[in-house]
């Protein structure tokens, strides 16, 4: 949109930087969360060992 176009007002532009803004910040909130919820996941698994496998006898 060019600046001499009618339709055009900073507004617009200003909405959807924030729209792209916020779309990104939630983004990386849920990356972070699934980083953390993968984290705690494999610390449990290390904690208890395997327990179930190919290969792995009853104890």
């Amino acid at each position: 949109m060019a600046i001499g176009d009618a339709s055009w007002t900073p507004s617009i532009e200003r909405d959807k930087k924030r729209r792209r803004k916020s779309v990104k910040t939630e983004e990386k909130k849920k990356e972070e969360k699934e980083k953390k919820i993968r984290k705690i996941q494999e610390e449990k698994i290390i904690a208890e060992g395997e327990t179930y496998g190919a290969g792995i006898a009853p104890v």
